[in-house]
C-alpha cells in the first residue's frame, strides 16, 4: 500500500511541477516573427516587402559568395537583395525551397529572378 501512495504522490508532483524541461519558444531561422524578441540568438526580425510578399521572418544578413546560409531538410539557404531596396548592402538569408511544403507557415515558395531569369527559388513571408 505504501508503494501505492509513494507512486501517486510522484505522479501528482510531476503533474503540478512539470517534468523540468525547457521548451524554447524561439522561432527558427526563417520562421515568421512580431520582434526580433522572437527570434533565436543571432537572427534578428525582418520585414520583407516586395510586390509578392509583405511579412517578418526572422533572417540574419549575409554576404553574397562569403556567408553560407543554413536551412531546414538540407535545402539550405541563399544570400539575397531585395530588388529596389534603398540600402544596396542589405543582403539577408532566405530558405531555399522547391514548393510551399518546405517554407514555414506564413511563407510561399516563389522564384528569385536576376535580370528576369529565375536563379533560384526561395521562401518569402507573406500575410
Amino acid at each position: 500500500m505504501t508503494r501505492f501512495w509513494m507512486t501517486t504522490a510522484l505522479l501528482v508532483s510531476v503533474s503540478i511541477f512539470g517534468t523540468g524541461c525547457v521548451v524554447s519558444s524561439r522561432a527558427d531561422t526563417y520562421d515568421e516573427c512580431i520582434d526580433s524578441s522572437d527570434c533565436r540568438a543571432g537572427d534578428t526580425c525582418t520585414r520583407v516587402i516586395t510586390d509578392i510578399s509583405d511579412g517578418n521572418m526572422c533572417t540574419h544578413g549575409c554576404s553574397p559568395g562569403r556567408t553560407i546560409c543554413g536551412g531546414p531538410a538540407g535545402l539550405g539557404g541563399s544570400c539575397y537583395m531585395i530588388f529596389g531596396d534603398p540600402d544596396p548592402s542589405n543582403f539577408i538569408c532566405y530558405q531555399r525551397c522547391f514548393d510551399d511544403f518546405d517554407c514555414f507557415s506564413g511563407s510561399r515558395c516563389f522564384d528569385a529572378t536576376m535580370g528576369g531569369a529565375a536563379t533560384d527559388s526561395v521562401c518569402f513571408p507573406v500575410r
